[in-house]
């Protein structure tokens, strides 16, 4: 059996993938060009947000190098290339949580 995966030519697309309490998460985003660190990782907290119904917040990024065979830290949006492999590292944050209208409450200490 032969798979073929043909990416778009109306964008740029980011396969990107993240464990969050132990389940792993796979998504592909397609934006208009290519996208800056900072669009990446908005639009990332924000489709993990809504998904896991809690605030998300990357942490690190690292994109899969597939000349050098290993993954590599994402510093730069420069780094991505149409259909890279992008992997999510989320800082844990068990306060906040983000309701069905997508208001974030955050719970406070006492």
């Amino acid at each position: 059996t032969v798979s073929v995966l043909y990416w778009s030519t109306m964008g740029f697309t980011v396969l990107v993938a993240g464990d969050v309490k132990g389940r792993t998460y796979n998504f592909e985003y397609t934006f208009p060009t290519l996208p800056t660190l900072s669009e990446l990782t908005d639009q990332v907290e924000a489709v993990f947000s809504k998904e896991l119904n809690e605030v998300t917040t990357v942490v690190k990024m690292q994109v899969r190098d597939t000349t050098a065979e290993r993954w590599i830290d994402v510093v730069s949006g420069r780094q991505l290339k149409d259909g890279c492999q992008v992997y999510i590292f989320f800082a844990e944050d068990k306060k906040s949580t983000v309701t069905s209208n997508g208001v974030v409450v955050t719970a406070l200490s006492t």
